[in-house]
């Protein structure tokens, strides 16, 4: 989750910086990220309070992808800006599904 937060946060970061002419893709991007970004840090906060070692260690596969959507969504923001809006709108569709696979581990590791 850490992880993932500091590479929100760089994502995060690059759309600010990002040129404004991208149709509103680009502000509905930033949008996602701040809200997933929300969503990473409450999941920590859970994890913290609900947590024990042994659960932290469950899950190997949904970590492993969320790993490689962090990397994904990394290079996707190093990519040239004129896309279209599919850059834009790629990042924040990678961003929603790192969302959905924390929640995912959260409802697995309290059932």
């Amino acid at each position: 989750m850490k992880a993932a937060l500091i590479l929100l946060n760089k994502a995060h970061k690059q759309l600010k910086l990002g040129s404004r002419d991208k149709g509103g893709h680009r502000v509905a991007a930033i949008d996602h990220v701040k809200k997933a970004i929300v969503h990473v840090n409450k999941g920590i906060k859970f994890d913290n309070k609900h947590s024990t070692p042994v659960e932290l260690e469950r899950q190997p596969r949904m970590k492993a992808a969320r790993i490689l959507l962090n990397k994904a969504l990394n290079q996707l923001k190093k990519g040239s800006h004129d896309k279209g809006g599919h850059r834009v709108a790629a990042i924040a569709q990678v961003k929603l599904a790192i969302a959905r696979v924390n929640k995912g581990i959260k409802f697995d590791n309290k059932h």
